[in-house]
């Protein structure tokens, strides 16, 4: 193969390749690619790293290596290699069917509430589920001390029911909001997970600043930071829940009504 051209080599190729042609992609492309042997998409797409299929395909964005001084190739420290995720679990037949009728009547798609509710739990959709940050929230939609009181209840109490519930207090608690927010349509994804995470920047746009370096809410939610300029914004936040809404796509797809 030699230093042919990637694009031209993969459109000549049956996309499954041995050791040596990988060494060569290697020296081709001066990126990397591990040691994976086969991928399905071209070499032209930006990626950086192709795992196996039988591995759980992923696309990574991120170099695993780049080139140092005098042109020796090291491990990038900013790498993370993506994990396989799990599949989410199977819920109820009455679990779905009562997201459906919530989703009926806040006018939005029944799947942005299943993406949040998984983004908020770690895609357990346990009705249990701890803040790992300490803030004392519990459950589908990590419900704070102060809102479970709000809605008659404790997050002790919300704890202990089950996900199907629990989704009364989901379906209240969308409604508090949605009149809180003066929202008469939610018209993003983006917005109604803002209902949830800080509702005063609903209907705000995907650029308005959330949280800041220095206070307790962002070092709560710094994981939300993915440009790391000490700054969260509505589309960041956002962008995270969209990855569940994707899992969500994929593994409940059939669950959604037309």
């Amino acid at each position: 193969m030699g230093n042919a051209n990637a694009e031209t080599w993969y459109s000549d190729s049956d996309g499954v390749v041995g050791p040596r042609t990988m060494r060569q992609l290697d020296i081709a492309l001066g990126r990397p690619t591990l040691d994976f042997k086969t991928f399905e998409q071209g070499l032209s797409n930006g990626a950086y790293a192709y795992r196996a299929p039988s591995r759980g395909f992923v696309i990574e964005d991120e170099p695993a290596w780049i080139r140092g001084r005098g042109g020796r190739m090291k491990r990038n420290p900013d790498y993370e290699r993506p994990q396989k995720q799990k599949k989410l679990p199977e819920l109820s037949g009455s679990f779905h069917e009562r997201v459906e009728q919530i989703a009926g009547e806040l006018a939005v798609p029944a799947k942005w509430l299943m993406a949040i509710m998984s983004f908020e739990t770690g895609g357990s959709f346990s009705s249990s589920q701890k803040n790992g940050a300490g803030s004392g929230a519990t459950g589908l939609i990590q419900f704070m001390p102060n809102t479970a009181k709000e809605l008659g209840t404790t997050t002790a109490a919300l704890s202990r029911m089950t996900p199907e519930n629990q989704l009364e207090y989901v379906r209240e608690y969308f409604h508090m909001q949605k009149k809180y927010t003066g929202l008469s349509q939610i018209g993003s994804l983006e917005d109604m997970y803002m209902m949830v995470l800080y509702p005063a920047a609903a209907g705000k746009g995907p650029d308005h600043v959330l949280f800041s370096a220095g206070s307790r809410e962002y070092t709560q939610n710094r994981g939300l930071d993915i440009s790391k300029n000490g700054n969260v914004t509505v589309r960041e936040a956002g962008a995270k829940v969209r990855e569940h809404l994707a899992r969500v796509e994929n593994d409940y797809g059939d669950k959604f009504k037309a």
